[in-house]
């Protein structure tokens, strides 16, 4: 994982803290993307071989899981102000760095110290994760 791409619904300072470690990031708004919709970002994803940060759960969980390969997926799951969602995704982060990779994997971020790895689940509506 060397690229990163935050969404729209996280703070833009998100891609500091990635780019402080020498990950090549950006924000959905500084791609000239804001408003678009989700499906229509996966294509971006896929083609710039991004990592995904949101806190989409519902649409994005749903939309990886028809992909057969993606650069990985990160949900902060708990809405949060700016500072903590920094907090979060440094978390994350730090976790990320231990892995091999990132290849069809979700990291779910519930706070700094509950982070969760698994892969991409096919889609499943009765998914907790999906009904937020």
């Amino acid at each position: 994982m060397r690229r990163v791409l935050v969404d729209e619904c996280l703070t833009a300072d998100l891609v500091a803290s990635a780019q402080a470690r020498g990950l090549d990031a950006t924000h959905v708004r500084f791609i000239g993307k804001a408003g678009v919709q989700d499906y229509n970002l996966v294509d971006v994803i896929l083609d710039g071989g991004y990592l995904f940060v949101t806190q989409n759960a519902r649409d994005f969980l749903k939309l990886f899981s028809r992909i057969d390969i993606h650069d990985g997926l990160v949900l902060l799951l708990p809405k949060a102000r700016a500072h903590e969602q920094v907090r979060m995704f440094e978390a994350a982060l730090d976790f990320i760095e231990r892995l091999d990779h990132t290849i069809n994997r979700v990291i779910e971020v519930h706070s700094v110290d509950d982070i969760r790895l698994s892969n991409v689940p096919p889609p499943d509506d009765d998914d907790p994760r999906i009904a937020e």
